[in-house]
């Protein structure tokens, strides 16, 4: 209890700190420059995809196709203090035979910032989506403008309909010629369309500052409060995180920022667990047309299968993007998840431990016919295999899918 003592006091006085450093200056309203322009893209996406195990049954597999069709709009704004992006998209999904599987499909996602460092940076964000698959490796907003690890990964078994909706504010100062510090607040929520799987919700305050150490690296101290919830728990759950590292400043190649240290996680039954804590992401600019993405992150997280059981999770993704000239893009992607639960559970009356491993991999090629500009054909091909030390949990899907395009 002293650890999370000492860590809950580092965290509030970091919070203090910031909120006073990053007071805002009186400035004039700034003037639009000639550069400053909207952009508005709508699309729309037809697809149709063979699934291989609809249900992710590990014995009695259902293979199915189904359809997909989605519209959508982006739209985003650049001026000289201020910054707008937004993506709406709305879809529904037809299956040939499993009627029972159809549904309707979409989400959004809007982040503004304002100002500048020097002054007082400001960043808001929100976003809702409706999905169905896994997707460990995707991202959200954090800190400031900041890209890390989704705050709220599934049980790595865990993949049914479900609404998703996160909201994020951030400040971010100068504090000197070499150091910043920033401030956040994430809320995530997610509610499933399963009666066995429990709702889930959580909040993080997040601290970071940063020194300059070299003209292209900053030495970083990172601390982060959060709170979670499941329908399931008897109580909520907290945590405290506090973590040392390095970040990229300055360069043209490669951005980078990680940390590690120690997480001290409260769980509804009033025991810490105590383990090392680490987050990296790295964004690698391999050439004008190719980048390559890289994260990992671990930690404590309750359960939305077992009431007021947790499971310490890491997870890592890598993804390649690359534009192999005007007509053909490729992009993949692998990702690893792991839970092992904390608390034995119970099977047929025995207790046993339990510890689940995930892989998924997917590459998908874009053409874009010479005669339609606007229009890219794409095939893709994903796999995903999850395996547990229990019988009964584990299973195997590969589809492939072949669509049709259209933005402006």
């Amino acid at each position: 209890m002293k650890l999370r003592g000492m860590l809950i006091l580092a965290v509030l006085v970091m919070v203090s700190v910031s909120v006073l450093a990053a007071e805002p200056k009186i400035v004039k309203t700034p003037t639009p420059e000639k550069g400053s322009n909207w952009r508005i893209a709508p699309n729309a996406t037809v697809s149709a995809t063979h699934d291989s195990n609809v249900y992710r049954d590990p014995e009695n597999e259902v293979d199915d196709i189904y359809y997909d069709g989605s519209v959508g709009l982006d739209a985003s704004y650049g001026g000289t203090k201020g910054n707008m992006n937004f993506n709406g998209f709305a879809g529904t999904r037809s299956y040939s035979e499993e009627d029972a599987k159809d549904f309707d499909w979409g989400g959004e996602n809007i982040q503004v910032g304002y100002g500048d460092r020097e002054q007082l940076y400001m960043y808001a964000g929100e976003g809702y989506r409706r999905v169905e698959d896994v997707n460990r490796n995707e991202l959200v907003v954090d800190t400031a403008g900041d890209v890390s690890a989704n705050t709220m990964l599934l049980d790595v078994s865990t993949q049914f309909r479900r609404d998703i909706f996160q909201a994020a504010l951030g400040i971010g100062k100068d504090i000197t010629d070499k150091s910043e510090m920033d401030l956040g607040y994430v809320y995530d929520m997610v509610d499933y369309n399963d009666e066995d799987t429990s709702d889930m919700s959580g909040h993080i305050i997040r601290g970071e500052t940063a020194h300059q150490l070299t003209d292209k690296s900053s030495g970083l101290i990172a601390l982060e409060y959060g709170i979670q919830d499941a329908d399931n728990a008897s109580d909520q759950s907290d945590f405290v995180t506090a973590r040392v590292g390095l970040k990229t400043k300055n360069t043209r190649k490669l951005s980078m920022k990680g940390s590690a240290g120690v997480e001290s996680y409260n769980r509804p039954s009033g025991e810490d667990e105590n383990i090392p804590s680490v987050d990296l992401t790295a964004i690698w600019f391999a050439t004008d047309k190719t980048q390559m993405v890289l994260g990992g992150r671990n930690g404590v997280q309750l359960s939305q299968v077992y009431a007021d059981n947790a499971a310490e999770f890491m997870a890592v993704w890598l993804s390649i993007m690359s534009q192999m000239n005007e007509a053909m893009s490729v992009m993949a992607g692998v990702s690893y998840r792991s839970d092992d639960y904390i608390d034995k559970i119970t099977v047929n009356g025995v207790e046993e431990d339990r510890s689940d491993k995930g892989v998924s991999a997917n590459v998908k090629i874009a053409f874009t016919p010479p005669a339609l500009k606007h229009a890219r054909i794409f095939v893709e091909g994903y796999s995903e295999s999850v395996g547990s030390n229990l019988d009964g949990y584990d299973y195997d899907d590969v589809r492939g899918t072949v669509g049709f395009s259209m933005q402006y």
